[in-house]
């Protein structure tokens, strides 16, 4: 399989997507159920880290993103896109300025700090450590 996803931090804070290589949207929607279940059974915000270590996309980016930020579960908090991509910078800054879901649930960071960065300072700004809603 060319995505993982597991705990980012020993809380069960964070949880990280490593996407590697060629992959395909039925990949990541199986991948993101283990993810949701993960994340569900905690009585805390969780945060997502994306890391695309890939320039390869699968068909219909946008259309998918708009469904996943419209789904997103009660303790759900941001989700922060790690690539060094930039056509998938430029499709996540379109569907931030198409989709208030998108824009609100999804963020993209140059790096794995960056985007621990980019959390803390989002749960410091809604002050929403525990759950986080539009």
């Amino acid at each position: 399989m060319t995505i993982q996803v597991f705990w980012d931090d020993s809380f069960h804070h964070v949880i990280r997507y490593v996407i590697e290589g060629h992959w395909t949207w039925d990949e990541f929607y199986a991948v993101h159920q283990q993810a949701r279940r993960m994340a569900s059974l905690q009585p805390h915000r969780v945060d997502v880290i994306v890391e695309a270590l890939t320039d390869d996309v699968p068909p219909n980016f946008l259309t998918n993103l708009k469904g996943i930020a419209s789904r997103q579960i009660a303790n759900a908090g941001i989700t922060v896109l790690v690539s060094s991509s930039r056509f998938l910078s430029v499709m996540l800054g379109a569907g931030q300025k198409l989709d208030p879901n998108i824009s609100y649930y999804f963020q993209a960071a140059p790096t794995v700090d960056e985007a621990y960065r980019l959390i803390e300072e989002n749960r410091t700004k809604t002050g929403k450590s525990e759950t986080s809603t539009p």
